[in-house]
């Protein structure tokens, strides 16, 4: 029997407009933007006639949907327990610089007055990219990013990277209408929670004592930042890459407490950050090795006697 006009055969999916809907944009009629998002995330896993009812459904193409409807509802469903069962660790917040001094009552208000919002990145992926204007601040719950500039000529290098509990991005969100002159990429899979830099740096109505306490705090973290600037400086100004080999692990282990120690950079970013040739960063180190200076396993450290 013929199906009526205007109901959609959507049972059947040809392959061009199976292809079709793999690179085809969801339209913006959700509960947010994020559950866009998220269903076009997971469509890859759908088989491809499946993908196709789902997509066809979501954008309004057909008329009859349960099926596409009760994978939506599924997939936001999932979205929604995941986001909410997942409660923030304010136990991680208050071990935190940004935080530092704050109850957890004065940090759930806080992160409401702030505008903040999580995101998670895979590693690589990139968080700010150079051009843009920040207006909101990240700080790590988990991972680490990498600030990477690039050169004309091609290349690039680390100028700096940030760990578990650290901030980054105030120095550009402190200037209104400041672009970005490099890049801040995931170091590895990280979760960020970003707050409005204006929100941050200005008092309430309520002109409390515990968002006058971060203001305080974030005037620390900016003067460790510039410090850090610094020791980055001088590690780089020596001439030869022993010289920068051995200021940059002295540091390390005086960080440490110990000879012994694991740096935060893979060889390549290590040479980046100091300035130099990977494979002339790795022979030196090969070297110092044999003359008994250090000895070393992929990224653990260990500084011996002279």
């Amino acid at each position: 029997m013929r199906r009526k006009q205007g109901q959609g055969d959507v049972s059947r999916v040809s392959r061009s407009e199976a292809r079709d809907t793999e690179v085809r944009p969801l339209n913006t009629s959700f509960h947010s933007p994020e559950d866009g998002l998220i269903c076009q995330a997971l469509l890859p896993y759908f088989s491809k006639v499946l993908r196709g009812r789902l997509l066809m459904s979501l954008n309004g193409t057909c008329r009859k949907r349960p099926l596409p409807h009760i994978i939506y509802n599924t997939i936001h469903l999932s979205f929604l327990l995941e986001r909410y069962n997942k409660a923030m660790d304010y136990n991680l917040l208050e071990t935190t610089n940004l935080f530092s001094g704050l109850s957890t009552g004065e940090i759930r208000a806080l992160l409401a007055c702030l505008g903040s919002r999580e995101v998670r990145f895979a590693k690589d992926a990139v968080i700010f990219r150079g051009g843009d204007v920040v207006t909101e601040v990240g700080l790590i719950l988990d991972g680490s990013v990498n600030v990477i500039a690039y050169h004309y000529w091609g290349g690039s290098s680390i100028f700096g990277h940030a760990e578990k509990g650290r901030l980054f991005g105030e120095a550009y969100a402190a200037i209104p209408g400041k672009e970005l002159l490099c890049d801040v990429k995931a170091a590895e899979d990280s979760h960020i929670l970003f707050m409005n830099w204006e929100r941050l740096v200005t008092t309430c109505g309520k002109n409390c004592d515990a968002h006058r306490r971060i203001i305080r705090n974030l005037l620390s973290i900016s003067a460790s930042n510039t410090l850090a600037q610094i020791t980055r400086m001088m590690h780089t100004a020596p001439r030869t890459i022993r010289e920068r080999l051995l200021s940059y692990l002295s540091e390390q282990a005086a960080m440490n407490g110990s000879p012994s120690f694991r740096i935060p950079f893979s060889r390549q970013q290590l040479a980046d950050y100091l300035g130099v040739d990977r494979s002339a960063l790795s022979n030196e180190l090969s070297k110092m090795q044999k003359e008994g200076l250090i000895s070393f396993r992929k990224n653990e450290f260990q500084l011996r006697s002279r």
